[in-house]
Order: structure tokens, then sequence, then C-alpha cells
């Protein structure tokens, strides 16, 4: 305890097992790091060179911020342009394996480019929603490619208005192509 002044715990040692280890024994017995101050970096862990690895067994692991405005976010970023990458992975096998939820506000996803390949892909909107490709001269491709007999590309509506399908041009000018092959 310190009731001035700031405390530094250092292990100076440059081979294996030369480690500082904390550690509570018993099944009840839990750690806690606290930090009263309203720094930016009230609790830091650093690496200067090494990993950092967090587990947990047969248990949960939960990250929490309880905001008060508008600039309270959680992020997790990599530095650096090189070949690295945050990756999200689960050995769950069920419909919730990887959940990405917004209690109120939007999910926005952002990229050079975006790749899902999954064996089944559904996309449900509970408003009207769109798809679109916004860069001049883009092409916006929907496109069944696997081939066979049963294979379908399958445009549905159950509107009962006078457009419930509609498939139209809205530049200048510009048509629309229909081709069967067979």
């Amino acid at each position: 305890t310190t009731t001035a002044g700031g405390m530094d715990i250092r292990v100076v040692g440059n081979a294996g097992g030369e480690d500082l280890d904390i550690k509570t024994i018993g099944a009840a017995t839990e750690m806690r790091l606290k930090s009263e101050s309203t720094t930016a970096d009230a609790i830091k862990i650093n690496a200067s060179a090494g990993g950092i690895d967090i587990d947990g067994v047969n248990s949960t692991i939960n990250i929490t911020n309880t905001t008060n405005g508008a600039g309270d976010d959680i992020a997790i970023t990599t530095v650096n342009a090189s070949n690295s990458s945050i990756i999200l992975t689960s050995a769950g096998n069920g419909t919730d394996a990887i959940a990405l939820q917004a209690a109120a506000g939007t999910i926005d996803i952002d990229g050079g480019g975006l790749d899902i390949l999954a064996g089944v892909v559904s996309i449900d909107g509970t408003a009207s929603s769109n798809l679109t490709a916004d860069a001049s001269n883009a092409v916006l491709t929907v496109a069944a490619v696997g081939g066979g007999a049963s294979q379908k590309l399958v445009l549905n509506s159950a509107g009962t208005g006078a457009e419930v399908v509609l498939i139209a041009t809205t530049g200048a000018a510009g048509g629309i192509t229909v081709n069967a092959s067979g």
C-alpha cells in the first residue's frame, strides 16, 4: 500500500521461467484490478514486443464499457500497413456462433472489399432495403453459377400493387437485355 506516489513491481530476467506470476488459489478467490483514475489509460496492459494472451476455461469472458457519451467506444485495432488481421473465430455450433448485435443503432462494415463465403447466406431486412454498387461504371452481379438442372435464380415478391416486380433503368439512356442460352 502506498499513500502517495507510485509503485513499480519489476522482474529482471532473460531466461525461460523468469516470470512474474500473480495467482489466486481457491475456487471462490477472485483477482481484481481496479483503478479510480479518470485518465484514458486508467488501466493499461502493454506488451512492448511480445503478445497478450487472455484465456477462460469453461466460463464466459465479458468486456463491458458503461458509456455516457458519444465517444465512449470500444476499439480493437491493428496498426501499421502489414499483412495483419483481426480474426474472430468460434468453434460453437449454434445459430449464433458469432453474433454482431446493435441494440438500437446500425452495424457499419467498411473496407476495400467484402468477401462472404458460407454454405448458406441469408440477408433479411425488416424494412425497405437495397443492394447497390454506387461507383461509376460499377457492375453489380447477382448470379447462380454452379449449374445443374435444378439451379435457379429466383426473384419473388409478395406485393399486390401494379409494380410488385420492377426492373427499370434510371439513367438518361440505357437498355435492358435478357438473354437465354438454351
